[in-house]
């Protein structure tokens, strides 16, 4: 508005609009914070002795300590508020329950031939299952027929449908391999005491280690953990690259070139959080 009005006073000659240019210098230099530090004070160690580690946990300590601390130490959380439409989690809870039920039914079943015809009559009634775990979910119970068959409800129970249809097609050939035998499904392994030695060797604890395995099989001494997501997965992020080491170059320097850990970045580089949430489950099983 006011460059048109500048424009328009020039071309008409308004000398009476009078239009002056100021330029205006801010200060906008912010005085220095100190880094924010929660020092491991008696309470805090207190909690940390007496904490049962999940797989969640620990990758919010890969991704910020201070998240860690606030959120599972001191358990400062926002107020959840049910609104009309699923949370995700909630999302994710009806998945599981829905590949629990099937397949609990296909670790039963001692003929692998009945197998498809299982997983089959759980995709045929999968509308009506979700609607029943829906319902299950804290604060949902009162949904009506009528709430579930329109808006957000209604679409969000075609996702999950579509989904969890689709992954019981996938899961009918994968265990069309009579040599794979489900044994667990949502396996709770709680109050593993697990040994670990301080980085000097001079202190050795334990500590506690809890979490749910969506799915294990095992072909004779070999065991398979699966674990199911509801999210977007990359690929990529489930396999770590090794940076190659110069050993010529090393030698030609007369310097020693250490190899690098090939499982260093799944423990400190939040971006493989899936990855470490199986090599989690997996210490777990092979300790339980």
């Amino acid at each position: 508005f006011i460059a048109q009005l500048e424009y328009e006073a020039q071309v008409q000659n308004l000398s009476n609009i009078k239009i002056n240019h100021y330029k205006l210098d801010f200060n906008l230099d912010l005085p220095a914070c100190e880094p924010l530090k929660i020092e491991k004070s008696e309470d805090i160690m207190k909690r940390l002795h007496a904490f049962e580690f999940s797989a969640s946990s620990l990758q919010a300590y890969i991704a910020c300590p201070l998240k860690f601390c606030f959120r599972f130490l001191m358990r400062i959380r926002e107020t959840q508020v049910l609104g009309d439409r699923m949370e995700s989690y909630e999302l994710g809870t009806v998945v599981h329950a829905l590949f629990k039920k099937a397949l609990d039914e296909v670790a039963a079943e001692p003929n692998p031939d009945n197998f498809g015809e299982i997983i089959n009559r759980h995709i045929a009634r999968t509308d009506e299952d979700i609607c029943a775990e829906i319902r299950k979910l804290k604060g949902r119970k009162d949904l009506s027929d009528s709430d579930l068959s329109q808006g957000q409800w209604l679409i969000n129970r075609r996702v999950i449908g579509e989904t969890v249809n689709r992954y019981l097609e996938v899961a009918k050939r994968e265990l069309g391999d009579p040599s794979w035998k489900i044994t667990d499904n949502e396996l709770q392994i709680n109050q593993l005491r697990y040994p670990v030695v301080s980085e000097d060797g001079n202190r050795r604890i334990e500590v506690v280690l809890t979490g749910s395995l969506d799915r294990v099989q095992k072909c004779g001494n070999n065991a398979m953990i699966l674990d199911y997501k509801t999210g977007k997965v990359e690929a990529a992020k489930l396999q770590v690259k090794v940076p190659k080491t110069n050993k010529k170059k090393a030698e030609a320097e007369n310097q020693e070139m250490a190899e690098p850990d090939p499982l260093a970045p799944i423990f400190d580089n939040p971006d493989y959080e899936k990855l470490f949430q199986l090599v989690f489950y997996a210490i777990m099983y092979d300790f339980y």
